[in-house]
């Protein structure tokens, strides 16, 4: 599906018959956003399962702001400007975050530890997030009028703010496709790459790159195997995102890694047969913000 609007496009929407508008009270409002895109999912946390996912696209022109356009779409939709949700997730992706261990971490200092990877524009604000199943706190920035606007929508429900890379780790930490040793999860998302290690189902790297092109990126994807003294023969390797088997991306990884595997969706969330439309690859990190508190 493809709809054209004056800013934004509609990629894909797909919605289980079982979604009853009577029942947003009981449902998980989940919002991810980014700079150039916008995504919901809703789920029903009383079945775990997921309800709707939609994809859009999002062009800015000059003199509009993000949440001009992410307004247009709120405005012309059946159910965003609804106020009565179970809870209401909202992830952003960027770039400006960082990981300290919690046995570190100062929630006065939190702008300190931010700083030393980014900095925070006038116009954002600063939260954290405890990682649910690893010893390690997030700190990221976000739109503050982004969130005040939402916020102000959905005063009823339960609003929770993180950040992609949350989502996206307490997805991993929480899959089953784990074997013993480390694993290598990888998620390639609006040309931002998410590298993440575990070993024996605990965290021991993460972080992004913004690769130039395919050989960037596959050299991001080598060193950090290298660095974590993984094997390209012998170590498992699982890619997300805006790829599929046939993509440059990865052809080129499976040239130089032998255990390389596209992901599947997540197996805390059931799916109808509706949702086969989408790619079992797609939207990880958008299913996964529905594990984060």
């Amino acid at each position: 599906m493809e709809t054209l609007e004056s800013n934004f496009k509609l990629v894909n929407r797909v919605k289980d018959t079982k979604f009853n508008i009577d029942h947003l009270h009981h449902y998980n409002l989940l919002l991810q956003i980014g700079a150039r895109d916008f995504q919901l999912c809703v789920t029903d946390p009383r079945k775990n399962r997921c309800l709707l996912v939609e994809d859009y696209k999002i062009r800015l022109q000059e003199g509009q702001t993000l949440q001009s356009i992410l307004k247009e779409i709120f405005e012309g939709h059946h159910i965003l400007l609804a106020g009565f949700w179970s809870s209401v997730k909202i992830s952003f992706k960027n770039k400006k975050f960082t990981l300290v261990p919690s046995d570190h971490f100062e929630k006065s200092k939190k702008n300190e530890f931010l700083c030393v990877n980014a900095s925070i524009d006038d116009d954002e604000d600063t939260d954290y997030y405890k990682l649910i199943r690893s010893d390690a706190v997030l700190i990221f920035a976000y739109n503050k009028a982004i969130v005040e606007w939402m916020k102000s929508i959905y005063k009823k429900a339960r609003v929770h703010v993180v950040h992609q890379s949350a989502s996206f780790i307490e997805g991993i930490l929480h899959h089953d496709d784990h074997v013993p040793g480390r694993n290598m999860f990888v998620l390639f998302d609006s040309r931002v790459l998410h590298i993440l290690v575990t070993d024996n189902d605990s965290l021991i790297y993460y972080n992004q790159f913004v690769p130039s092109d395919i050989k960037a990126l596959i050299k991001d994807v080598l060193l950090i195997m290298k660095a974590m003294k993984m094997n390209q023969q012998t170590s498992k390797v699982m890619i997300w995102g805006d790829v599929n088997a046939d993509s440059k991306v990865f052809k080129g990884l499976y040239k130089y890694i032998r255990h390389i595997s596209l992901g599947g969706k997540p197996s805390f969330l059931s799916f109808s047969y509706v949702f086969d439309e989408i790619s079992e690859h797609k939207h990880f990190a958008l299913y996964s913000l529905n594990l984060c508190n």
